[in-house]
């Protein structure tokens, strides 16, 4: 665009415009094609922007930026509602603020744009033919399958759209003379289907177990043939039962199951869930669970979100009363705001550093940006408590974008994850990040006593220190992990369970050694979580192979 602009080219095609992505609100991710179109004095055709985008508040960017932008009537007249087309749709849903009819009338709007010297530009969105365009219900399906299949596999940043665009053209086939190809309705679809004993808790409890951790998995299974079959294929594994409940017929409850739907390149199409009986059996935490808690007294206990927020409020409190660390493992950005939900009825509140309920957490970005979100929703950030102790690091505002890309890198900051990361520190001083192909980040808040803060190698993580007195808090450390190993497509098998695989990993460490040893279990946790990429089953069966890196961490 710039270079057509400094070439005296006045008018410059396109496919399709970048605009605001979806979720742009919180993410801040809007394309550059905007802001150019807004200070460069040219007009740009294009089928529209792409599809994916929030058209809605494209739209609005546009005007802000002071774009006018125009969509060809294509014989539907003037006088009738047009949609602003999203590229291989022609309907969009969002009517276009302005409407020409042919070529000599967009001419003439150039020139009187022209001619008044107005520096910004003028958008020409051209449809796709009415035979050609796809229905925009279809697309819809397309668009949300792609964007959950990009959240699954960690595409983020300046992967996501490229991401995004082959996976709607792998599930359209989209060009201009064929017809979408989706799972068909009503009818049986051509499959492989194959079954594993699975679920968030017992994939995080097999993977320690693999390394010789001792775990007692606290879930619940119905009286039916899934839960037989769970209970069964545990103990052939090895692991304890006894912290298992199964549930009576006279309950109604039925083992969790999770059906996923894989498309030929082995990503998420679409997910069904029934965890309900976590729902039921987490009402009786004071006689089904707390005894466990207290007979058994672990160092560690992992809870993950598919517990209602009540019960995972119970499970936290009772950790802290057995002297237990506890991890979080969000699940999902669904369920990952159930950590920071408004206070429970007759429960104590979250407790802020060095009184807090949980040690470490384990979401991805989007998990990590829905946990806050939730946090600062519902006011939490704005607790005295938690004010103190976010002025107590010693993070001053000048200059803290260049420590924090610094610390990771710019596309990191501009999505907001180190910054979400330390406002959360308050309540879990340990935040491990998943960032798929990215790496993982590590924020922690150090005691004033931790060796990192004197030593050389450790001096570019330390992000902050804290110089109020506070006897707590000795300074934030932030470090960046790359990803292990760069898996190519042909060798991802599944992404399921990698994220428990990585937990497990993590928790079973620590439960050895100190939050000291976490870094060197973060870089085995990564390798192991890549072993679990390339298997069928939710966590690696030869993940023991690493148990001696685990012992010596």
């Amino acid at each position: 665009m710039v270079l057509a602009h400094l070439a005296g080219v006045k008018v410059f095609a396109t496919g399709g415009l970048g605009g605001v992505h979806r979720d742009g609100e919180n993410s801040m991710d809007v394309s550059a094609d905007l802001t150019e179109l807004g200070r460069t004095p040219i007009a740009v055709i294009s089928s529209g922007c792409k599809s994916f985008l929030d058209i809605r508040r494209t739209l609005e960017y546009l005007e802000t930026e002071g774009v006018g932008v125009v969509t060809f009537a294509d014989g539907r007249g003037q006088g009738s509602a047009v949609d602003f087309p999203a590229f291989w749709t022609r309907d969009s849903g969002f009517q276009s603020p302005m409407v020409v009819e042919n070529e000599t009338e967009a001419a003439a709007v150039i020139y009187a744009q022209s001619s008044l010297s107005i520096s910004s530009g003028l958008l020409f969105a051209n449809s796709i033919p009415a035979e050609h365009s796809i229905p925009k219900e279809t697309m819809e399906k397309a668009i949300n399958a792609a964007l959950q299949a990009a959240h699954d596999e960690g595409a983020t940043g300046k992967d996501n759209t490229p991401f995004v665009l082959n996976k709607i053209k792998e599930l359209t086939t989209a060009s201009p003379t064929s017809s979408p190809v989706l799972p068909q309705h009503h009818t049986s679809n051509p499959s492989i289907i194959t079954q594993a004993l699975g679920g968030v808790g017992h994939n995080v409890a097999y993977a320690a177990h693999l390394l010789g951790a001792s775990v007692r998995l606290c879930s619940a299974v119905g009286n039916d043939f899934g839960g037989t079959a769970a209970l069964s294929l545990m103990a052939q594994k090895g692991m304890e039962i006894v912290g298992t409940k199964v549930m009576g017929l006279e309950t109604g409850s039925r083992t969790a199951q999770y059906v996923a739907v894989n498309d030929t390149n082995r990503s998420l199409v679409l997910a069904m869930a029934d965890i309900s009986i976590l729902e039921r059996v987490g009402a009786n935490f004071e006689d089904d669970w707390k005894p466990v808690m207290e007979r058994s007294r672990p160092r560690w206990l992992v809870v993950d979100a598919n517990w209602e927020a009540g019960a995972l409020r119970k499970w936290i409190i009772q950790a802290r009363a057995s002297r237990a660390s506890v991890a979080f493992e969000p699940v999902s950005a669904a369920k990952a705001t159930r950590l920071f939900t408004k206070e429970v009825p007759n429960l104590e509140a979250l407790g802020v550093f060095p009184h807090h309920h949980v040690d470490l957490a384990t979401p991805n970005a989007i998990e990590l940006a829905a946990m806050h979100n939730s946090a600062r929703q519902n006011e939490i950030l704005e607790r005295q408590d938690w004010w103190q102790l976010i002025d107590s690091l010693g993070i001053s505002s000048g200059g803290a974008r260049d420590k924090l890309v610094s610390a990771t890198n710019a596309g990191l900051v501009d999505r907001g994850v180190p910054q979400q990361s330390i406002q959360l520190l308050p309540f879990v001083p340990c935040i491990v990040t998943k960032l798929g192909p990215e790496g993982v980040l590590l924020t922690q808040l150090l005691s004033p006593d931790d060796h990192r803060l004197n030593s050389p190698s450790a001096a570019p993580h330390i992000l902050s220190r804290s110089h109020d007195g506070n006897e707590a808090v000795g300074g934030v450390y932030m470090r960046h992990f790359p990803s292990a190993e760069v898996v190519p497509d042909e060798d991802v098998v599944s992404v399921n369970g990698v994220g428990d695989t990585f937990m497990g990993v993590l928790v079973a460490g620590l439960a050895r050694g100190t939050m000291h040893d976490l870094e060197r279990l973060i870089e085995v946790a990564q390798r192991a979580s890549v072993m679990t990429l390339k298997s069928k089953e939710g966590v690696h069966p030869d993940l023991g192979l690493l148990s001696a890196e685990v012992s010596r961490c």
